[in-house]
């Protein structure tokens, strides 16, 4: 047996797109028919909303394209690097771990925050001060293995995932 959490199957460095358009039935219907095309370009993303103006998140590897729908329904975005760790559901990577580990490299976490993805499960967003040497910091992490010990099996367990001994 392994005792194990939702493990990260990716780390990458990827595009926000965001932007900020009134909350009107008619303005995100218009927004949707620009994305309904395009709906491969997009791996990921966030909407949130003060009901006067939401606020549309897209994760992408395509930012031209996403830009390029976007700009065809007259929607203005602007576009930040992001850091994307791929699960294939919600929760498994301590937020305090990871931030932990960055800031002892002298990287901070500018923002951060978890979406939706039909492709790739549950994203972990992360926007830093060094996004380059983020990933090389979470790769070295070894969030992408899962290593197995075995263990005494009068406790009734045959194996332990090593990669969460000791961690938060």
């Amino acid at each position: 047996m392994t005792l194990s959490r939702d493990r990260v199957s990716g780390i990458q460095q990827k595009t926000e797109v965001a932007l900020h358009v009134s909350n009107t039935p008619g303005v995100l219907a218009r927004l949707l028919g620009c994305l309904a095309s395009r709906t491969d370009a997009v791996d990921g993303w966030r909407f949130y909303s003060d009901h006067r103006q939401a606020t549309i998140l897209l994760v992408t590897m395509r930012e031209d394209t996403v830009r390029q729908a976007l700009r065809s329904g007259g929607f203005d975005c602007e576009a930040s690097p992001v850091v994307v760790l791929e699960q294939e559901h919600r929760g498994g990577v301590s937020a305090v771990r990871l931030s932990a580990e960055l800031r002892a490299s002298g990287i901070r976490i500018l923002d951060a925050y978890r979406c939706g993805s039909l492709r790739n499960g549950a994203l972990l967003v992360l926007k830093t001060t060094d996004n380059a040497g983020a990933t090389v910091v979470l790769e070295m992490m070894n969030l992408l293995e899962t290593q197995s010990l075995p263990i005494p099996s009068d406790l009734g367990i045959d194996e332990v995932d090593t990669a969460h001994v000791g961690a938060p």
